[in-house]
């Protein structure tokens, strides 16, 4: 893209970038007194300052940032946004020793969301949702991945597949839309696992399909979950349909589900408190993304943390979300998931900003467009009053 500034409709000058351009060797990216041109949505020009000349200019929109930082738009990449009810009862008993895995086989946890969610209209998830978006786009979030999986019926996951769009519609925000059916297995379908596997690989998956309501199919690999035996068949109706595939995996207990997914072409797995060196291994020889969830892992108050040393020494690309849902992490906050990447899981401010900018880009598989400040790449950008990159993060 060969354009120069004079056509471009708007244009930010003396702006400090962070750009997580691979090209640019410091750290974050950054490049120092720059002037950024965008038309048509999409970044033009970068240059630095000494090679932007106003004289030749006519009716351009020129932003003066006066040395604060430009980044690329945060990115979410792990979210249960939409869902109605709360579970501050579940909070009560965790509080006072009973397990989230025990809450969950009693009929609580996400089957409590599940009764509430399938009540709602649509209306009222959207009213519920709308809020909690805004707030996530004044932290300076530009997209954000949004799951089903309180429904475990095609009404209910329509229902909400439907918001997470609705949302995107509404709102100066991207949705990526993911179906998690796999969840868990719905209470009328207890003892009749198969059924409900059939239900989903011979008609769930094939109708929203064709819908266009989703990008990507997820699942909840635990034994009070989905097993591997019962995931790969949902992987292949999945790619079957030519959508992409992601796992939550290795949360509770090593299941080797995080080598399963990367083997079948997944983009990203999430959790990965349990993974193992033979799982990290995975990821990196399939190029699949790490995503982060500290929020998740300090509101559960687990132990075990994720193998932050393999995945560095194995080039593992690591993503940070926030993993806002209704039981396990009702933290609403991106940016206090990047600080408890730093001060939880031991990540250097870089590796969590690039967590929730390129790396989460690279999760969606939206990289090619966002998460970097490049010439091509859409202008989802973010200017921020700091003293250094490292500040957003801390």
């Amino acid at each position: 893209m060969n354009i120069t500034f004079a056509q471009c409709s708007t244009i930010w000058i003396n702006a400090e970038l962070i750009s997580f351009d691979a090209n640019v060797p410091t750290r974050f990216g950054t490049q120092r007194s720059c002037a950024v041109g965008v038309a048509d949505g999409f970044i033009c020009c970068i240059a630095p300052m000494s090679e932007w000349d106003a004289s030749e200019l006519t009716d351009q929109t020129v932003i003066d940032l006066q040395g604060r930082w430009l980044s690329p738009g945060l990115i979410d990449s792990h979210t249960h946004l939409v869902f109605a009810g709360d579970r501050s009862d579940d909070f009560e008993l965790m509080q006072r020793g009973v397990p989230y895995l025990d809450l969950l086989a009693q009929g609580g946890g996400i089957h409590a969301t599940v009764r509430e969610t399938r009540q709602a209209s649509m209306r009222q998830l959207l009213d519920i949702a709308l809020p909690k978006v805004k707030k996530l786009i004044q932290e300076g979030v530009t997209r954000i991945e949004i799951k089903s999986g309180y429904g475990l019926d095609l009404e209910t996951e329509t229902k909400m597949l439907k918001v997470a769009k609705a949302i995107e519609k509404a709102l100066p925000i991207s949705v990526s839309t993911t179906f998690l059916g796999a969840h868990v297995f719905p209470a009328e379908y207890q003892g009749k696992e198969d059924a409900y596997i059939a239900l989903l690989c011979q008609q769930m998956i094939p109708a929203l399909a064709e819908q266009q309501l989703m990008d990507t199919v997820d699942i909840f690999c635990d034994p009070n979950a989905f097993s591997l035996s019962m995931a790969k068949p949902i992987f292949e109706v999945a790619k079957f349909h030519k959508l992409a595939i992601r796992a939550h995996a290795e949360q509770f207990r090593l299941l080797h589900s995080a080598s399963l997914a990367a083997s079948q072409g997944a983009k990203a797995v999430a959790h990965l408190n349990y993974l193992d060196e033979h799982g990290v291994k995975a990821l990196a020889t399939y190029d699949s993304c790490a995503i982060l969830l500290p929020l998740s892992h300090y509101y559960l108050q687990l132990k075990r943390l994720p193998p932050i040393a393999l995945m560095r020494e194995y080039k593992v690309n690591m993503a940070i979300a926030s993993d806002y849902n209704a039981g396990s992490s009702p933290l609403l906050s991106l940016l206090l998931a990047a600080n408890m990447a730093c001060i939880h899981f031991g990540l250097s401010a870089e590796e969590a900003f690039q967590g929730i900018t390129l790396n989460a880009a690279r999760a969606l598989g939206v990289d090619h467009l966002e998460g970097s400040l490049e010439v091509g790449k859409v202008a989802n950008m973010v200017a921020w009053d700091i003293r250094s990159p490292q500040d957003v993060c801390l």
